[in-house]
């Protein structure tokens, strides 16, 4: 299955994951920054996540419904 990014996107992640920015905390580069930066910049995200995330998006939706009246 390929996957095909906008190529200002797709420069970006690469851009990133050749040098990423290391752990605020800690001052290294471990496999979480990579995580970050493929979430954050490639909207990839593993499929262990998914239902954690329709779950939050959900309770959001609610919070912003307004009252029937």
């Amino acid at each position: 299955m390929s996957t095909y990014k906008p190529d200002d996107l797709y420069i970006r992640l690469v851009k990133a994951l050749v040098d990423p920015s290391p752990c605020p905390v800690t001052g290294k580069v471990t496999e979480d920054e990579i995580k970050v930066i493929l979430g954050e910049i490639g909207d990839i995200w593993p499929e262990s996540i998914q239902a954690d995330v329709a779950a939050a998006s959900a309770e959001d939706f609610e919070k912003t419904e307004e009252p029937a009246p």
